[in-house]
């Protein structure tokens, strides 16, 4: 019988002396930051980050540990809302041409004329650098109406895809009044999608749900209570998002193209309206989801999620392929999900006194974490604990791709021009060896019965595993 593939969610970086991880402060001698929400790096390859401030505000400073100046990038503190709470700028994403167009976008509610709006805004970097945003070239893309203060979303971002995503809250308030995260007809409670790359002021992907009709046409997912921070695996192509709770349960979600979360006939698993007794049919089940409450689970307990990353760095090799994502309360997580069955949660670290707003990843894909306070926001980064990033942690050899169509895995090789690929079932038996060279290759795996098995690259001493699943 012809075997199908699922591809695993999760590349496992192996070497010999993987160490455990601590979060030290990224920049000791930069001064504090006021209300920060967004950390991104500039991708030109400048190494340089940009900060982002709730009340407008976003800084670009080089990324050193011994940086202790910082620029401002963009000042929107005449556009943007700043009455505190859940609105103001939240958002910032850089084209992936930046280096050739000079754009960015970013997601901020505005008061003005009366009437709270959230905006989707595109705006032009100048200068030899690119390090100066004047206002005079923003380009209004999008805007929506918010009913109330709260629940406004705010991520944006590049999928792998080239389109822009979004996030938008329910409207706020609490439970969801106006039943908006439901209604396909309105854009709040959802995340979007829009191709900025064609079209006045943007074309709608043809993939997405509701091209066609039947909904706003920009809508990629809904049924979402306010996903606060989504970030896609620059390996498997996951899209996760953090969906923040009503009252009782957190949320961790893989967001797929139609998928509606259940919001708010649901709150995480459990039935919020109806309270009891409610149809989940069509759901998108959470990854997973904890609880409030302490007595609950008292590892867990939290009070807002805070969406993070898949860590595909080098310097802590024992965290790779880990979802790491946080609560307010300044508890750290990671999830282990294999796309099989049940997602594994641990309680990894806490950063004392800290309310953990946001994570970053620089160019080199190392994780930070970004502590939220009204002044003297601080930014910590994941490090060995020994705080040594020594490169010998590397192990990017490759990627391996498993194709369902044609039952062969694609290998890729990275860092490498020849390496031995070898294949072994759950046992740990090898079942199939075979050497690349060239940069990647084909390896036919039709005759291998259904399973869990792992694929690893090796060279010189350093090894990396890829697990799949063959299933009939």
């Amino acid at each position: 019988m012809k075997h199908t593939l699922i591809l695993l969610l999760i590349l496992t970086a192996i070497t010999a002396n993987a160490q455990p991880y601590q979060l030290t402060q990224a920049f000791p001698n930069m001064p504090g930051f006021a209300a920060a929400v967004d950390l991104q790096h500039v991708p030109d390859g400048s190494n340089r980050l940009v900060l982002v401030q709730q009340l407008g505000l976003a800084y670009i400073f080089n990324n050193t540990p011994t940086v202790s100046t910082r620029e401002v990038f963009i000042d929107l503190r005449s556009r943007v809302s700043q009455s505190g709470g859940e609105m103001g700028l939240l958002g910032l994403a850089f084209h992936p041409n930046f280096t050739e167009n000079g754009f960015l976008y970013v997601n901020y509610t505005s008061s003005s004329g009366g009437s709270l709006k959230s905006f989707i805004a595109r705006y032009q970097a100048s200068g030899v650098f690119k390090d100066t945003v004047l206002l005079a070239t923003e380009k209004i893309l999008l805007e929506v109406a918010q009913p109330y203060e709260n629940h406004n979303g705010g991520w944006i971002g590049f999928g792998p895809d080239g389109y822009l995503y979004t996030s938008f809250g329910d409207g706020g308030s609490g439970g969801d009044p106006g039943n908006r995260a439901q209604n396909k007809n309105e854009l709040l409670g959802k995340i979007l999608r829009i191709d900025v790359n064609s079209g006045d002021p943007y074309n709608i992907p043809p993939s997405n749900p509701f091209a066609s009709g039947g909904g706003r046409p920009e809508i990629y997912a809904y049924g979402l209570r306010n996903a606060w921070r989504c970030s896609f695996d620059p390996v498997t192509k996951t899209f996760w998002a953090g969906d923040v709770g009503q009252g009782n349960w957190e949320e961790v979600d893989t967001i797929i193209n139609g998928g509606n979360y259940g919001w708010r006939v649901k709150e995480g698993y459990a039935c919020f309206s109806p309270s009891s007794g409610c149809d989940s049919t069509g759901f998108q089940s959470p990854l997973c989801a904890y609880p409030h409450r302490a007595n609950q689970g008292p590892r867990f307990h939290g009070v807002s999620v805070t969406g993070g990353y898949v860590y595909r760095g080098s310097a802590v090799p024992s965290l790779y392929g880990k979802y790491v994502f946080a609560d307010l309360n300044a508890k750290v997580f990671t999830l282990t999900y294999e796309g099989l069955e049940t997602a594994i949660m641990d309680s990894i670290t806490r950063i004392p006194g800290a309310s953990i707003s946001s994570f970053g990843v620089d160019q080199n894909n190392e994780l930070y974490v970004v502590r939220y306070v009204n002044n003297g926001s601080q930014i910590f980064k994941f490090v060995p604990e020994d705080g040594s990033v020594e490169s010998t942690a590397e192990v990017h050899l490759g990627s391996i791709y498993p194709n369902p169509a044609s039952n062969v895995l694609h290998v890729k090789l990275a860092d490498v021009v020849a390496a031995q690929i070898t294949i072994a079932d759950v046992t740990g038996k090898i079942v199939l060896t075979k050497d690349v060279t060239g940069g990647d290759a084909s390896i036919d795996i039709a005759h291998l019965i259904p399973g869990v098995y792992t694929a690893t690259i090796s060279f010189d001493e350093k090894s990396q595993t890829t697990k799949f699943v063959i299933q009939r």
